[in-house]
Parts: C-alpha cells; sequence; structure tokens
C-alpha cells in the first residue's frame, strides 16, 4: 500500500512537472509596443515605512517612462514618514501622497489604503508593489505595462524574489518563492489564474471599479492580491510578465520567527480560496509530501531499493528540468542539489506552518 501511494505520488508530480514545462515552452511573448506609452500610475501603501520609503520613491520616479504618477499611501505612519512625503511632494509632479488617519472597522489590513491609493489614481493602468521592494531596472513600469496594448488585458502577474543572502534560512525562501511563482505562473498560462503577489501585480482600475473593489472578503487581513485575482481574473484577460527587467525585488525576513509569522498571513488568506483551487493546491502539496514521507519509509522498511530509488531519480529530473528552465527565462540561478534539498525540507514547513495557520489569526498588515 505505502509502495503504491509512492508510486502514485511520483506520477502525479511527474505529471506536474511535465505540464509545466510545456505550458512554459508554449507561452507567448507579448509583441513590443511601437506607439505611445499607455500611461500608468505605480500604487505602493505605506506604515512606517520612511527608510524604505526614501530607496524606492528615487527609483520610481526614475524609471524610464514618461506617463507615469507615483501614488503613495501613508497609513498612519508615526515615524515622520509625512514630512518627508510632503517633501518630496513638493519637489516632484508625478508623486501624488495621500496621508490617513482613520480607518473604517471592518476592513482590516491594506485594503483600505489601497482602495483609496486606486481611487485617487489618474490613470486606468495600476501597478503595485510595496514599500520594501525595489525594481532591478529602470524599465520595470515599460516591461510590465506593455501586455496592456492588448484592450482584452486586464491583469498582468509579475515575479517578485526575494534579495539574496546567505544561510539557509534565505535559501529555503528563494526556493519558495520560485516554486510558488512557477505554480501561479503555470496556472495562469492554463488559463486558470488563481493568485498573484501584490509586489508586483498590475491591473485596470475598471476591474476595480465595476467589480465593486474588494467586496467579498474586506474582512480578510490580506487577499487584495490572490482573492482579488480569483474573483476577477481568468484565461482570456490575463497575462503573466517573465521578463528579467520587471523584476521586483523585495527584502526577506531574517528570522525563522518572522519569517513563519509572515508566511501564517499568506496561509491565513488560503482559507477563502475558491473549492476548485483548494483542491488543486491541495493535490500538489499533497503529492510532494506523501513522496517524501513514503521514500523515507520505504527505503528503513523495503528491501526494493531499485524501484524506490528510481522513482525518487525521476521525479528529481523532472523537477530540476522545469524549475531550471523556469529559472532560466527568469535569469534566477538555482543549485539543483540544495534544491532537491529544499524541496525535502518543504514538507516539514507545509506541516508546521499549515497547521499553525488553522489555529491562529492575524490582525496586522505590516
Amino acid at each position: 500500500m505505502i509502495l503504491l501511494l509512492y508510486l502514485a505520488s511520483v506520477a502525479i508530480q511527474v505529471m506536474l512537472h511535465t505540464g509545466l514545462f510545456i505550458l512554459l515552452r508554449k507561452r507567448e511573448t507579448p509583441a513590443t509596443t511601437t506607439g505611445m506609452a499607455i500611461p500608468v500610475s505605480v500604487i505602493v501603501c505605506a506604515r512606517d515605512e520612511i527608510d524604505n520609503l526614501r530607496e524606492l520613491i528615487p527609483l520610481l520616479l526614475a524609471q524610464d517612462y514618461h506617463h507615469k504618477e507615483i501614488v503613495i499611501v501613508n497609513d498612519g505612519s508615526q515615524d515622520g514618514s509625512r514630512a518627508y512625503l510632503e517633501f518630496v511632494r513638493s519637489k516632484y509632479k508625478a508623486l501624488k501622497v495621500i496621508h490617513l488617519v482613520n480607518k473604517p472597522r471592518g476592513i482590516p489590513g491594506k485594503k483600505y489604503p489601497l482602495a483609496r491609493g486606486i481611487a485617487a489614481a489618474s490613470h486606468q493602468i495600476l501597478l503595485l508593489t510595496d514599500a520594501d521592494c525595489r525594481p532591478i531596472s529602470a524599465h520595470w513600469i515599460r516591461e510590465m505595462t506593455e501586455t496592456f496594448s492588448d484592450p482584452e488585458v486586464q491583469f498582468v502577474l509579475g515575479f517578485s524574489p526575494y534579495k539574496k543572502m546567505h544561510g539557509l534560512l534565505n535559501a529555503f525562501i528563494q526556493y519558495e518563492t520560485l516554486q510558488t511563482a512557477l505554480l501561479y505562473m503555470g496556472a495562469a498560462l492554463a488559463g486558470k489564474p488563481y493568485m498573484a503577489v501584490g509586489r508586483n501585480l498590475a491591473y485596470r482600475k475598471s476591474v476595480f471599479i465595476n467589480g465593486n473593489g474588494f467586496k467579498g472578503h474586506e474582512s480578510v487581513m490580506g487577499g487584495d492580491d490572490d482573492l482579488f485575482v480569483q474573483a476577477h481574473a481568468n484565461g482570456r484577460n490575463t497575462g503573466i510578465c517573465m521578463k528579467p527587467a520587471a523584476k521586483i525585488i523585495s527584502y526577506p525576513k531574517v528570522s525563522l520567527k518572522s519569517y513563519f509569522k509572515q508566511k501564517k498571513r499568506h496561509l491565513e488568506v488560503g482559507k477563502n480560496y475558491i473549492n476548485s483551487v483548494k483542491l488543486l493546491l491541495g493535490i500538489v502539496s499533497f503529492s510532494q509530501i506523501v513522496f517524501w514521507i513514503c521514500m523515507v519509509y520505504l527505503l528503513l522498511m523495503d528491501h526494493n531499493y531499485y524501484l524506490i530509488c528510481g522513482g525518487f531519480l525521476i521525479r528529481a529530473i523532472s523537477l530540476i528540468i522545469v524549475v531550471k528552465y523556469f529559472s532560466f527565462i527568469l535569469q534566477e540561478k538555482i543549485n539543483p542539489i540544495l534544491f532537491i534539498i529544499l524541496d525535502f525540507l518543504y514538507v516539514f514547513y507545509y506541516i508546521i506552518i499549515g497547521s499553525s495557520a488553522i489555529f491562529s489569526k492575524v490582525n496586522r498588515w505590516n
């Protein structure tokens, strides 16, 4: 029975990796726009982020994109952000600042600040990021928004890796981020978009207005990205941007405690996913967990080593091929051997964080 479970998990994982590889190979690259650039509003919500704003705002203003405005929503900061933002606003016409003092009850997280920023945006194309993020090039806005030259496109999902640092925790964060991006971009390519990361996400203002904003999940701490995408994105109106110049780098957590807290907040939102998405992600995660648990058990209790190791090698090869190809597209460097080790550690991560998220509730977005 355990052997059958093991072989079934190998089959599911290999089919998943093969399907993702085929989708990535068949992806369509949007044609470069030769006409006038589409006006874009970049929106950033910040609370007590003055140091990050000092770094981010100059990078946004320096973007090689003429038709842009930068909307900063100061969510009741107490660290001097207000004075700094007023000073910068007086120098740059492209910068728009909104100061929030009191938020309405019943809308936790950054949904209300983001909604205020969207309402204040002058342009129809909205590009979202966070204060602790940094565009890696001056062409981020251009690359992320050129797909909107197609009038049917309503969403563009981008990639946002974390800054590379030394240590096992950072290596695991890099692994988990790449794995997550592979799944949500692959799903979008398959015509079933289910999430995005708010650190690098663009959509039309009309989608937000016509869809009544975040109606239906206002009381959820997160979900301003993934739940919003699930509610309004589909295979026809969603594009992805995997161009290296469109990446946004974010600063990772540096301690297990802070990282676990962050991931619990993310998994909290997962409780509100639609059932079909829960089922799909459940199959993917469960087959990965079953694979590793069964393999370890069989190596200790069974003597059919050729079959067990054969299954491991087949699954490892399929995983490395798709991840290497995906990382090649994004120009991200990975160590295949380390990736397999981190894939094993993911089992413990998912069990611990998943169990914790079920019995906890996060009440602060920053």
